[in-house]
This record gives structure tokens, C-alpha cells and sequence, in this order.
């Protein structure tokens, strides 16, 4: 469970850098940052914050139960990567509404976007580095396949 402890604190970490980087948008009196895309953008930022500090939360918690606290974690890093993969990364959805909207202001509205989305995409890393440490996790809970420590002797090659 220390993997997941670890992994969950640099997930958490990538997933606040995504949200000051979305909060330290360009100060643009022509373009306001109450924008729809760009609200949409930082609430689309909140929920996955939200979900990874639930994470975060939960193994905190788990008082070194690991068999008890992978349930509550695995289900706030579903809820994480739904908010990455589902609502902030796909196309069409909100950083790539906002990236559209900020590339025709254009100025320091690209390079803004190409920040965001470097770290969106680094978020991504470390959250699949946090689903593997989680996999892992809960394999190891799993009790091991009963085996006879031997054959017994019928079964064996050469036997009567």
C-alpha cells in the first residue's frame, strides 16, 4: 500500500499544478475569465481534483488496512480518471473547447494553453502510475491459489 501512498501524492500534486496552471490564465481585459470555457474548464479541474484528494483521503485513512481502504480508493481514482479521460482530455470536450476559444484570442493565450495541456497530460502519467500501484495492491490482498506443497506419489512420473 506505501505505492499507492506514493503515487497518490504525486497524482495529487500534478492534478494542483493542472489547476494553477488553468487559474493563472492570462490577465486579458478582451477576454474575461468568466468565459464559459474557461469556467467550464476550471470546474471540469475541480472535479478531478476533488476525486484525487478523495484518494488521497481515503488511504490516509485506511490505518494501514489496505484490504479496507482499496475499495473507497479505487472508486475516487474511477471517478478521477472519468474527470481526465472522459471530460478534460477527450476531444470536444473542456480543455479542448477552451484550447479552441484561447488559440483565437491568440497572444499569450496559446502558449497559456500549451501549458495546461502539458500538464493535463502529465497528470495523466501519474495517474496511471497510480492505478498500476493500485492494481498491484489488490493483487497482493488476494489470497494465493491453494497448491499441494507435492505431488503425492500416484501422481507422479515413474510411480507404481
Amino acid at each position: 500500500m506505501s505505492a499507492v501512498t506514493v503515487t497518490l501524492a504525486q497524482l495529487y500534486e500534478a492534478a494542483v499544478l493542472v489547476r494553477t496552471s488553468v487559474e493563472d490564465h492570462p490577465d486579458d481585459p478582451e477576454h474575461r475569465p468568466d468565459h464559459k470555457a474557461l469556467t467550464d474548464l476550471g470546474d471540469a479541474v475541480d472535479d478531478f481534483v476533488d476525486a484525487v484528494d478523495e484518494a488521497g483521503w481515503a488511504a490516509r485513512t485506511g490505518h494501514g488496512n489496505p484490504p479496507a481502504t482499496l475499495p473507497a480508493v479505487h472508486r475516487a481514482l474511477l471517478r478521477a480518471s472519468a474527470a481526465l479521460h472522459g471530460d478534460l482530455l477527450r476531444l470536444d470536450r473542456r480543455f479542448d473547447a477552451a484550447r479552441r476559444e484561447a488559440r483565437t484570442w491568440g497572444g499569450p493565450w496559446r502558449p497559456w494553453s500549451d501549458v495546461v495541456l502539458t500538464n493535463l497530460l502529465d497528470a495523466a502519467d501519474a495517474l496511471g502510475e497510480t492505478e498500476r500501484a493500485v492494481a498491484a495492491s489488490w493483487a497482493a490482498t488476494l489470497a494465493p491459489p491453494r497448491h499441494p506443497a507435492h505431488r503425492p506419489a500416484h501422481d507422479q512420473e515413474g510411480s507404481p
